[in-house]
């Protein structure tokens, strides 16, 4: 995974954590209500497939892919949601 253009190196960007891992006035944890561990190490893939480009935080909805790989156990997690 580590060298594909379309994976970033862990760790995610604040909006995007607090979106699938929950945080401050957030009530969304998409990630880790099914189970999606947030790794130390790895790298992430992201696509927000919503028309408008709006901010996960102050959208009326969700259309996106998120995929996480765990360099350490070797896993990949995968997460499409659409509302």
């Amino acid at each position: 995974m580590i060298g594909n253009e379309r994976f970033k190196p862990l760790p995610l960007d604040g909006e995007l954590e607090t979106v699938m891992y929950g945080g401050k006035g957030c009530g969304y944890e998409f990630a880790k209500n099914h189970g999606i561990p947030l790794p130390e190490n790895g790298c992430y893939y992201f696509k927000n497939r919503q028309d408008g480009g709006e901010s996960l935080l102050t959208a009326y909805s969700f259309n996106f892919t998120y995929a996480v790989f765990d360099s350490d156990a070797n896993t990949l997690w995968y997460y499409e949601i659409d509302t």
